[in-house]
């Protein structure tokens, strides 16, 4: 039995499925029911770290940690409470029922851009200042010293930033406005990025023993392989006459930061916020490599690119 949490966000409502289409039976543990066939919803909250009862590991054999909080005008209570307190409270439990695997979905956010290994484990990376970042950088501290001395197999994976056929949060809002705005991104800001059903494929092998820990490689750091500034992302998300005509106009540095400022204005957020997300350098390089898995999509060649 697998037991799989966050099934109702967007990367554990894709594994749900995935799940669900292969024809495994499986548990889902959170807040929001799970209508997919061959899954039991068990209703939990997270934010409360008793809530997890003992019940909801029995018979399972791997866990699959997706839950978590990643928006970012979430406060540091809340970080604290779901991605590390509930996360080690879980990891006891599974230890407790036998299980054999924790598969463990952390972020790539977690890896300084000057790092020389994304898969490095998390004592060998400095503690990360930004609020979500460290809350996975703590879980999965954590996570690594519970299952010391413990015959359960740990896995952290750490996606880079997520994108499928639609997109969603702000590359769908970049999207859209590209759809109007005459002017492309200057370059500035690098990441990577990594296609959800990736990440989908990725989790299934290491749920099958063919990555992860259970093929020697306990700490993977997916992406597409590619580095994409912001200028490199707007080109691709742009309408495709735009991109392909000579001189494209690029947008200056000031009107950026102006357009920046009224978005934050827009979405009531601190000041800054939007500058920061697009203009941050983030860890980014070629593919590293992974035992059983292999990124087959990028941001330029997903179905429905136009």
């Amino acid at each position: 039995m697998l037991l799989l949490t966050g099934a109702t966000g967007y990367l554990g409502s894709a594994v749900a499925a995935a799940l669900s289409a292969g024809g495994a039976r499986f548990r889902c543990l959170g807040r929001r029911e799970v209508s997919v066939s061959g899954a039991d919803w068990i209703p939990c909250d997270l934010s409360n770290v008793g809530a997890v009862s003992r019940d909801a590991l029995t018979d399972v054999s791997v866990v699959i940690h997706c839950a978590g909080v990643a928006h970012r005008a979430a406060s540091a209570q809340e970080y604290e409470q779901v991605n590390v307190n509930a996360t080690e409270s879980l990891a006891r439990l599974a230890i407790t029922a036998g299980v054999v695997q924790f598969i463990y979905v952390s972020s790539l956010n977690i890896v300084s851009a000057g790092s020389p290994d994304p898969a490095a484990p998390p004592e060998a990376v400095a503690q990360p200042e930004e609020r979500y970042a460290r809350s996975k950088w703590l879980a999965e501290s954590a996570l690594r010293k519970i299952c010391e001395g413990h015959d359960m197999a740990f896995t952290v994976i750490r996606p880079a930033l997520l994108f499928d056929e639609a997109l969603t949060a702000n590359l769908a809002t970049l999207e859209r406005v590209l759809a109007w705005w005459p002017f492309l991104l200057p370059e500035m800001g690098h990441r990577s990025l990594v296609a959800r059903p990736d990440v989908v494929k990725l989790i299934l092998a290491c749920v099958e023993g063919t990555a992860g820990a259970l093929a020697g490689q306990p700490v993977i750091a997916a992406t597409d392989g590619g580095c994409y500034s912001a200028a490199t992302i707007s080109q691709l998300l742009a309408p495709g006459s735009r991109t392909k005509a000579r001189g494209a106009l690029v947008m200056p540095i000031w009107l950026y930061q102006l357009a920046c400022r009224l978005f934050d204005l827009r979405r009531d957020v601190s000041q800054g916020s939007t500058w920061s997300a697009l203009t941050a350098e983030h860890w980014c390089g070629a593919a590293p490599e992974v035992i059983g898995w292999r990124p087959t999509l990028t941001l330029k060649t997903r179905p429905g690119k136009n």
